[in-house]
């Protein structure tokens, strides 16, 4: 399965946000400079990540943009949704018409299977995560249930 280059670079657009202070307000020229990514490029994301409720944005001499919510709440299943439209391995699992072939499918139950499982793992990994984990790759992703708050970690 491959994501677009539309979501590798809103997930790198996104952590670079999180990394900052809460609340810090950056230009997109400066993102864009700090991870080798179009200004352009990013105004398109910025756009389709725009009524997700993931961004605020801000005017002015010290406007850009930051997060709306805590790093911590922010989720990959979330972010891969609004960037990619979907999460699902196959069409034929998310979209508004049944399949014709669904009750007689042979695959259905794997891909069922599949799609549960990226979901899962996806709603395990926050935003901040990347922030905690070293840069370049190396190291286990934590997994926190969404549904547990972080005091209940320890």
């Amino acid at each position: 399965m491959r994501y677009s280059t539309r979501t590798r670079y809103g997930l790198r657009f996104l952590v670079n946000l999180a990394s900052r202070p809460s609340g810090t307000c950056v230009q997109l020229a400066e993102i864009a400079r700090d991870e080798g990514i179009s200004v352009k490029y990013l105004e398109q994301i910025v756009r389709t990540l725009r009524p997700s409720g993931i961004l605020k944005s801000s005017r002015g001499a010290r406007g850009g943009y930051a997060l709306a919510r805590p790093a911590s709440e922010i989720f990959m299943d979330e972010i891969v949704e609004y960037l990619e439209g979907h999460i699902s391995p196959v069409d034929c699992l998310y979209t508004e018409s049944p399949c014709s072939r669904q009750e007689s499918c042979s695959t259905r139950t794997f891909w069922l299977q599949m799609d549960r499982q990226i979901r899962a793992f996806l709603g395990q990994v926050a935003l901040d995560h990347f922030a905690e984990c070293p840069k370049g790759g190396h190291g286990l992703l934590p997994y926190r249930d969404k549904n547990v708050s972080r005091l209940d970690e320890n």
